[in-house]
């Protein structure tokens, strides 16, 4: 399902002392099956810019299409206007400008409010520290809240729930215990299933490893990378690049409240852009100091430990 983001911008209380423009004049395309990571330094939009995609957040100007339904701030007629001054090609007719923005974009009408509950059943998101989220007293009842709030029974809800539970690794053992009573990580693992238990088409995680030992963290890597080849688009905001080299097939640069690039992991840390002033991926530290010391490394060909070991079985030129 691609996500499609046209000229969009979006500012904290507006027309208040306290205004400020988080994001501006952003378009970008998310594209149908990827594993997106948007990076940038704290402060430069990442969240704001997600929090859009299920409508937490309106956009201010702009719009953006997802799953075929458009959320803009704009009414029909103000909508057209709209587009008239981003094209600067004023329409005389109503029917040439219905024309002329379907030519950009594919809908014209604004969502309604019962249509954002059908985006947020599609569009999941994992905030940082998910397991804050959690309030029922018991952990099948928490996993099913989302699938009852979409309209299932029960008995849907609750099969839903387990499922979701399977997915992320925790039995039946867990269904009757209070999630309060669980431990970091299994309570953090019982709020990303409350999330995708409801069968999102799109999951947007936001540093979803923060906080976790390496080996918490990869345990939960792998669980999106489970979702990822099941059909599920994944967004995700995260500081570690060696996350992003490993997993990411589309990478979003973001600064100041803009997108200054849209690139791959490989493009991105070949390129060592100082004025992103990103972190190289210790993968990549490694193979670089390889290399100096004779042995034969294509970093373009890769991604993990398993395929720099492949390459030292070469070894020296």
């Amino acid at each position: 399902m691609p996500i499609e983001i046209k000229n969009l911008s979006f500012t904290y209380a507006p027309k208040s002392p306290f205004q400020f423009e988080a994001i501006r004049d952003i378009n970008l395309l998310i594209q149908d099956h990827a594993f997106t990571a948007i990076i940038g330094h704290t402060g430069s939009g990442k969240s704001t810019l997600v929090q859009q995609i299920n409508a937490l957040l309106v956009p201010t100007q702009g719009a953006l299409i997802v799953d075929g339904l458009l959320l803009t701030p704009y009414k029909k007629r103000s909508y057209l206007r709209y587009l008239e001054k981003i094209t600067n090609k004023p329409h005389k007719h109503e029917a040439l400008a219905v024309k002329k923005a379907q030519e950009i974009i594919d809908f014209i009408q604004p969502i309604s409010p019962a249509k954002i509950k059908d985006l947020r059943r599609h569009v999941g998101i994992v905030f940082q520290f998910p397991e804050y989220q959690l309030f029922e007293e018991t952990v099948i009842d928490d996993v099913a809240f989302g699938p009852l709030n979409f309209g299932l029974s029960k008995e849907q809800a609750q099969e839903k729930a387990k499922k979701a539970l399977a997915e992320v690794g925790l039995d039946e053992s867990y269904y009757q215990r209070s999630p309060f009573e669980l431990s970091g990580g299994e309570r953090r693992r019982v709020a990303i299933a409350g999330i995708i238990a409801s069968e999102p088409k799109v999951l947007i995680l936001d540093e979803p490893t923060a906080g976790l030992d390496p080996l918490g963290a990869k345990m939960m890597m792998e669980l999106f990378v489970h979702l990822y080849h099941q059909g599920t688009n994944i967004i995700l905001i995260t500081h570690d690049m060696d996350i992003v080299l490993r997993y990411a097939t589309q990478v979003v640069v973001m600064k100041e409240g803009r997108v200054i690039e849209e690139t791959n992991p490989v493009t991105l840390f070949m390129a060592d852009k100082e004025e992103y002033s990103l972190e190289t991926p210790m993968l990549y530290e490694v193979a670089r100091a390889l290399r100096a010391h004779g042995y034969t490394i294509d970093i373009n060909q890769m991604h993990s430990e398993d395929d720099l070991a492949k390459m030292i079985k070469v070894g020296k030129k």
